[in-house]
């Protein structure tokens, strides 16, 4: 994987998600077109200069696609069906969810997705966020991929063991007791992973072998795009 053109500290990504959500959710799009475009202009642009080379491959745009055009429809969905204004009304405001959303979602992938999790980790605990909370969603990270392996397994099992096609009840029936047995492994594995930590002295603190510095190029960044952001907003 090749570096990215412009290399930023993770401190500064999570500042700029922040600068972005707030722009986003400030800004009512349906009276403003082009900040929308232009604002979505600038995201592509970061990414384009602090992505590793690998990360702005066609696939990953192409998958980042679908989940946001399956989001933006489920959205624009839910608020013509359930909001009570008029249809007008409904249409400005599920256009302005859907504009909202999307942005949110590529700001999402530019600045925390995209990046190395581990060093997001480091910066958020740098921002002294409670090292509780911390060390939760690190382990959330580290074994959410196991575990869905062993969800697929449990399935993949079922699957290979059926003969023929089954009443849809009695489908139900066999799909939550396999749900109960992943839950119960699942509850099993925290045990025992806990366990461990405990052996090795665990005591809820979070050690990182890399200390970073804000240098330079960070603040020239930092200044730059939250000077882009609020020349869009308040131009």
């Amino acid at each position: 994987m090749k570096k990215p053109l412009f290399s930023l500290d993770p401190r500064v990504r999570i500042i700029c998600l922040a600068v972005s959500l707030t722009f986003v959710l400030s800004t009512f799009f349906p009276h403003a077109f082009w900040k929308f475009g232009l604002f979505l202009l600038c995201l592509l642009a970061v990414f384009y200069l602090i992505s590793p080379k690998s990360a702005r491959s066609l696939r990953n745009f192409l998958r980042l696609s679908l989940f946001l055009i399956s989001l933006l429809f489920f959205l624009v969905a839910v608020t013509l069906i359930f909001s009570p204004e008029n249809f007008r009304n409904r249409l400005v405001s599920s256009l302005d969810l859907t504009m909202k959303a999307f942005l949110v979602s590529v700001s999402i992938f530019v600045f925390i997705l995209d990046g190395d999790f581990a060093d997001l980790i480091k910066g958020f605990y740098l921002f002294h966020l409670p090292s509780g909370f911390l060390a939760m969603l690190t382990f959330a990270y580290r074994y959410f991929i196991l575990l869905q392996e062993e969800f697929l397994s449990i399935f993949r099992a079922r699957i290979s063991r059926t003969i023929k096609r089954r009443p849809l009840l009695e489908e139900m029936k066999i799909t939550g007791s396999i749900l109960n047995q992943y839950f119960l492994r699942l509850f099993e594995r925290g045990e025992r992973i806990y366990a461990a930590l405990l052996s090795r002295e665990f005591q809820g603190r979070l050690d990182f072998l890399i200390n970073f510095k804000l240098r330079k190029s960070d603040y020239l960044f930092l200044l730059l795009f939250s000077s882009v952001v609020a020349a869009i907003k308040f131009i």
